[in-house]
């Protein structure tokens, strides 16, 4: 997701005056000023494609935080995926992406590897 995010963003400021163009074909209001659009597009998804790596690496390491900030970006793709599903039918796949990682992620077996247990549970066996 970060190389997509990232990729999306800057494909989008890259070619921010074709975008623009296709965006007026559409009914904008005129007092939306689109090129302060484009650009806070491109924050956002560049701090979503940031967090998604910073996630990523904390699922390596079987970090807890990983695995909550991961739970919590699957949550903004299967809201992300309900809002537009309406308007871009293939938005049902972000629904279905967000929706499995949360459901893989909540797993009483992934969710043990996750567990830090002390030298005494290490010892003598998890609990």
């Amino acid at each position: 997701m970060f190389a997509l995010s990232l990729f999306t963003s800057a494909s989008i400021l890259l070619f921010k005056d074709e975008f623009i163009k296709e965006l007026k074909r559409f009914d904008i209001p005129p007092d939306i000023d689109l090129t302060s659009m484009i650009s806070m597009t491109f924050f956002i998804g560049c701090v979503y494609s940031v967090l998604c790596l910073v996630a990523g690496v904390g699922l390596l390491v079987l970090k807890e935080w990983g695995r909550k900030l991961a739970l919590l970006l699957s949550l903004l793709h299967m809201v992300y995926g309900i809002l537009t599903v309406a308007l871009i039918p293939p938005s049902v796949i972000n629904l279905i992406i967000g929706l499995s990682i949360f459901i893989y992620l909540n797993r009483k077996s992934v969710r043990d590897e996750f567990k830090h247990l002390s030298i005494e549970e290490k010892i003598l066996g998890r609990h």
